[in-house]
């Protein structure tokens, strides 16, 4: 047989759950909002990547260009040596010049990928962090569902009381 319970410990129960339940939805409500701080930190990260790689497509560009216009003296000297003996010395001596020009820009842009390849790995890192703090979230989240879980079976247990009470004040059901 089930107990009665006084109005003043059912309101006192209610009240309680009642504060318990603006405790957690509180809770929620910080963590949401440490998951968009998070995602506008992801955002930061991605547009800082998109920087990096704008910047090296820009300087592969340059590179080229350098390239092709190295190329195209190479051409012309080649040219100009066969038409003119004489010039045979300095044209040579303009092509290891331009050579020289070539690898001294094929070395810079070895060491700006390599700086380029660091920025990456410190990107990577912050995106395991990120990943890291994303797993704390979610299992806060499933620890707030759980104990939102017993709250619905606590209301349950209070709406059967109250079922209770009205029929035995001789209050009609509630209809849903």
């Amino acid at each position: 047989m089930e107990s009665f319970v006084t109005q003043k410990e059912f309101f006192t129960t209610t009240t309680s759950l009642e504060r318990k339940v603006n405790f957690w939805g509180e809770k929620t409500d910080r963590l949401e909002q440490k998951v968009d701080f998070l995602g506008e930190k992801i955002d930061q990260l991605g547009d800082k990547v998109d920087q990096i790689a704008q910047t090296l497509d820009d300087f592969i560009v340059i590179t080229q260009q350098q390239f092709e216009r190295t190329e195209n003296n190479i051409l012309f000297l080649k040219h100009e040596t066969a038409a003119n003996g004489d010039a045979i010395v300095r044209l040579s001596l303009k092509l290891d010049s331009e050579t020289a020009a070539i690898r001294l820009q094929l070395t810079r842009t070895d060491e700006r990928l390599d700086e380029m390849d660091k920025r990456f790995d410190i990107v990577d890192e912050k995106f395991d962090i990120i990943d890291e703090r994303f797993e704390v979230v979610n299992k806060r989240f499933d620890m707030v569902d759980e104990r939102l879980d017993g709250m619905d079976q606590r209301f349950d247990i209070v709406d059967r009381r109250f079922g209770v009470i009205d029929t035995f004040l001789g209050i009609p059901a509630w209809q849903e």
